[in-house]
């Protein structure tokens, strides 16, 4: 009897911690989909996949800079990561670069703000912080 009743304990602690650990595993939520935002005559457009992102930038004269980058969220409203591939012609951010921006999504409205970098351009925060729609 005593070798049942430990078992039975051992089950009950079991199930209580297991779903204890789930109640702590918060799931972020990642702002999935083509976001698109116009700003000064440029396109700015950001694609997230489960753990990729791609930005393309587009001015008025077709020139374009297309960042790709793996990323995660932290805290449930930031985002961070590491640009491992850039396409341009001429200036914009590196591959090597981390970044980090605070984001808020309203139905299919998605509001990038705190935008940080290893690099600091300013005229990046100018570009990327802001409003976009979805596509």
């Amino acid at each position: 009897m005593t070798r049942y009743s430990f078992a039975a304990v051992l089950a009950v602690l079991f199930a209580v911690s297991t779903g204890l650990a789930q109640d702590k595993k918060v799931e972020a939520k990642k702002p999935l989909g083509t976001w698109v935002r116009e700003v000064g005559g440029n396109t700015v457009a950001f694609t997230f996949e489960a753990e990729t992102l791609k930005c393309v930038i587009t001015n008025a004269a077709g020139e374009r800079i297309t960042v790709f980058a793996p990323y995660g969220v932290a805290e449930g409203d930031t985002i961070f990561g590491l640009i491992t591939k850039v396409e341009k012609t001429a200036g914009g951010p590196e591959k090597g670069e981390l970044f980090s921006f605070h984001f808020q999504v309203d139905k299919d409205k998605l509001i990038l703000s705190d935008l940080r970098s290893t690099a600091d351009r300013e005229e990046a925060k100018q570009l990327v912080q802001g409003e976009y729609k979805r596509k």
